[in-house]
């Protein structure tokens, strides 16, 4: 998809000004007004600590900078934001009301597809092609992964580790893109997307040389004994490339292979648990009026929800384990 008819698809309303004297020296009036409330209204304030500095703050400012601080607040709760992002956020409305007109911002739409298209066809290849730009100038390995959206689109997650050319201290990890499986995921399938993604172009063969080392979850298709998998192939391409198994798979096999000698009535119990507690909100309501009865008499007990067991989730069975002793 082009990124300018991208760009272009976004809806604005047409602006018409009326350019006559004195319309102009009503809008020179009306700007400097606003530009005098607005330089009130942006009154440095001292950062709120207390709940009585908080109360002292709203009742020294005027009310527009009250309604200013609720609004804010309530559009950070009501959008499930991390309280973290609110310097960010005024950051960010201070930089469009400097660069941008109070009218211009006014007509200015945007919805979740206009951000959805942007960050895909416009930012994304920006970004991926700097990296890949940068590995045709540096040594690097990658590490490569099969995943799956929860629409159920199939994809290889495609990451680069490398040394930065202006620092050349310290390693750097990206991610250069995902690439949608289409049809099968064979090794020479695989090997043919990494092959098309990373020495393709102009630089391709000089990203080629520099390549060292792969790294991946060891199944069939990415190595192989026969050297039919991904990486296999891409190590008789170039000899010095060293493979590795990734350690997150590495220690996810040797947890599933600890459980599977863990005493199976107690693996059933936490499960057991698991389900009774962690996925309804009536037995958590249930569990937590009984914590708080039993503290009554003993300080010492806590009040902790039971954590949700999940199979296919790493190292969950340890945690949902880890909480129920926590609770005893």
């Amino acid at each position: 998809m082009d990124p300018k008819k991208i760009l272009k698809s976004i809806p604005t309303s047409p602006i018409t000004q009326d350019k006559s004297p004195k319309a102009k020296n009503k809008s020179e009036k009306i700007d400097i007004e606003s530009e005098e409330a607005h330089r009130q209204d942006n009154t440095e304030s001292p950062e709120i600590v207390t709940e009585d500095n908080a109360r002292e703050r709203l009742s020294n400012s005027n009310l527009s900078l009250r309604h200013f601080y609720f609004e804010t607040v309530s559009f950070i709760i009501k959008n499930n934001l991390p309280f973290s992002v609110t310097g960010e956020i005024m950051k960010f409305i201070k930089f469009l009301l400097k660069n941008h007109s109070p009218k211009s911002l006014s007509t200015f739409t945007m919805n979740r597809k206009h951000v959805s298209n942007i960050a895909t066809f416009c930012i994304a290849p920006h970004f991926r092609q700097m990296y890949l730009d940068l590995l045709a100038k540096t040594p690097y390995s990658i590490a490569i992964d099969e995943g799956e959206t929860k629409t159920g689109v199939q994809y290889l997650a495609i990451n680069a580790r490398f040394i930065p050319l202006e620092t050349a201290i310290k390693t750097e990890t990206k991610l250069l893109g995902l690439v949608e499986v289409k049809e099968s995921q064979t090794g020479q399938d695989i090997y043919s997307m990494l092959s098309e993604f990373l020495f393709s172009g102009d630089e391709g063969a000089e990203r080629k040389k520099n390549l060292v080392g792969t790294a991946s979850d060891a199944a069939p298709n990415m190595i192989s004994s026969r050297g039919a998998g991904a990486c296999s192939r891409l190590m008789k391409d170039l000899p010095y490339v060293v493979n590795v198994h990734d350690l997150c798979h590495a220690l996810n096999l040797a947890l599933k292979e600890s459980v599977a000698q863990f005493p199976q009535e107690y693996y059933k119990t936490v499960k057991s648990i698991s389900n009774t507690f962690a996925k309804s909100p009536k037995q958590k309501a249930i569990l937590k009026t009984i914590q708080l009865e039993l503290r009554v008499t003993n300080n010492s007990v806590k009040v902790l929800q039971v954590k949700r067991f999940v199979k296919t989730r790493w190292s969950s069975f340890t945690d949902a384990l880890g909480r129920i002793l926590e609770n005893l």
